[in-house]
């Protein structure tokens, strides 16, 4: 779970893609959150790829301090 609590959150449009960033909480570390938001031509499928990055001050060689993700969305016909 993601606690987010940004004292500058923003949003912007990069071309056709709305993105989002922010800074967060999750198990007590910091993170940086960013998400793009995009719709296919058709407006029938959203993904939404998002990046976070833990904000530790230090790193370990061959470690990663961040994690992304990409989820479609499809619209269904009611």
């Amino acid at each position: 779970t993601v606690a987010v609590a940004s004292a500058r959150p923003r949003a912007f449009w990069d071309g056709v893609r709305l993105v989002t960033e922010g800074t967060g909480n999750i198990q007590g570390q910091t993170v940086s959150i960013k998400e793009t938001l995009t719709l296919n031509d058709a407006g029938t499928e959203m993904t939404v790829e998002t990046l976070i990055i833990v904000q530790h001050g230090y790193s370990f060689g061959g470690t990663r301090n961040y994690r992304s993700a990409k989820d479609v969305y499809t619209r269904v016909k009611e």
